[in-house]
């Protein structure tokens, strides 16, 4: 099967999936009088809002299956944002549309529907699941918080699905009428929850992790820290150049938090290397970590590679700590004879070039590999039109982005603008510091 088709079918699917509830209902709409219009739309809302809500959990889970339908776990991650703030907004829009439908019946049905009474519990239970979510949601989208906090909250979306789930199923409407509307959405709420206690509450226990040993820390720059691991009583771990593993630091003084990092070692190596730049309150403390300190490993993760993209010319283009994948792959170039790459490394400085020395002489070294450090400081910002007056077959090639949010986007604008497809750029993005 097509990749390029497999890996941009994931967001279709959840959309889908999301919709399925709403054609099940279908039988009973009623559009007529206004009434009847307003809660109709109130009631789609609330139905496709909860399934979205409930898909959720599946995109968390990080199991491997969702990763080639989104080219990614990473584009897995950019999704299930998107998918929480549309959640969001169609649940809000249900109390609305359904306060404005009793405001076409009389003032005082639209003020007992806002105030019910006290004995409608499955009504409260909605209210309190309402404003969970909205918090959460405001924290995760408005608010930057230390990820450790940030993470704890996300542990009461589980208690939001419980209310959630009461009032969907208690308020009495159609899913009364509709038996396979209801098994759906049981089923939809049942995956949720098992998607929630397997990941959130008892992840530690459930989900595979490997056991490993740090063996060398060493310093590639100021704030960048090159990590080696071993494993400890585990196979060596298989993965492709380009993907990333989470690790948690088994490590007095260091938060026991999981962390994706991009492998800059060799695979079919024993030894496991990843490089952290200290950009948040995690990767500060890394620096405290010694030989023989444990570790957790997770993964290996992620589709940015030419192993899932093997097209004969390539661009890679890196800025900062975005580096570290293409590590990886510039080292295994030896096993992929053939292709033609041109690497385009975007610093402010050539101290802050960590890997640009050893990339050099894999350039010296590599038939069909260039390798160009782009000072900024001197050359100024990296553009589309500057990468395509150099190389002239660019909407020709497969692009490869990786460095910070605002590059990326930047680029793949410009490369859009140059008639690029989009499927021909991919990106990796984590912002867990």
């Amino acid at each position: 099967m097509n990749n390029r088709l497999v890996s941009s079918s994931g967001p279709s699917i959840v959309i889908l999936l999301a919709l399925v509830p709403a054609v099940l209902w279908w039988q009973f709409a009623d559009f007529s009088p206004a009434s009847a219009f307003w809660l109709s739309l109130g009631q789609i809302a609330a139905l496709t809002g909860y399934s979205l809500f409930c898909l959720n959990f599946i995109l968390s889970t990080r199991i491997k299956i969702l990763e080639p339908l989104f080219s990614g776990l990473n584009r897995v991650y950019v999704f299930h944002h998107l998918v929480g703030a549309a959640g969001l907004i169609l649940l809000l829009f249900h109390p609305l549309m359904i306060t404005v439908s009793y405001l076409n019946i009389s003032l005082k049905a639209a003020v007992d529907f806002i105030w019910p009474s006290v004995s409608n519990l499955p009504v409260y239970f909605g209210i309190a699941a309402m404003s969970l979510f909205i918090i959460l949601m405001v924290l995760t989208l408005y608010v930057k918080l230390e990820y450790d906090f940030w993470k704890k909250t996300h542990k009461y979306l589980g208690l939001a699905l419980f209310l959630a789930s009461l009032h969907v199923f208690l308020i009495g409407s159609t899913l009364a009428a509709s038996p396979p509307l209801k098994i759906y959405m049981l089923l939809l709420t049942g995956l949720a929850a098992g998607c929630f206690i397997y990941h959130t509450l008892l992840g530690r226990y459930l989900i595979r992790k490997l056991a490993y040993t740090v063996s060398v820390v060493r310093a590639l720059s100021p704030d960048t820290l090159e990590i080696s691991l071993i494993p400890r009583n585990s196979k060596d771990l298989a993965f492709s150049p380009g993907q990333f593993i989470f690790i948690t630091p088994l490590v007095q003084g260091i938060m026991r938090q999981s962390h994706p990092f991009s492998l800059t070692s060799v695979p079919g190596k024993q030894i496991l290397t990843v490089a952290a730049k200290q950009v948040g309150d995690f990767t500060a403390t890394l620096n405290l970590l010694r030989p023989d300190n444990p570790v957790l490993v997770e993964g290996p993760f992620g589709r940015f590679s030419y192993e899932y993209f093997p097209h004969p010319k390539q661009l890679w283009i890196a800025g900062g700590i975005g580096i570290t994948p293409f590590v990886s792959m510039a080292a295994a170039l030896d096993t992929r004879p053939g292709l033609q790459v041109d690497f385009y490394y975007s610093v402010k400085g050539k101290s802050e070039a960590v890997y640009s020395d050893l990339l050099s002489k894999i350039a010296d070294t590599t038939p069909g590999f260039n390798f160009q450090l782009h000072e900024t400081s001197k050359k100024g910002r990296l553009t589309g039109e500057i990468i395509a007056s150099r190389l002239p077959d660019l909407t020709d090639r497969e692009i490869f982005l990786c460095g910070p949010p605002t590059m990326m986007t930047g680029l793949r604008n410009q490369f859009r603008k140059l008639h690029i497809p989009n499927s021909h750029i991919h990106s990796e993005e984590f912002s867990l510091g």
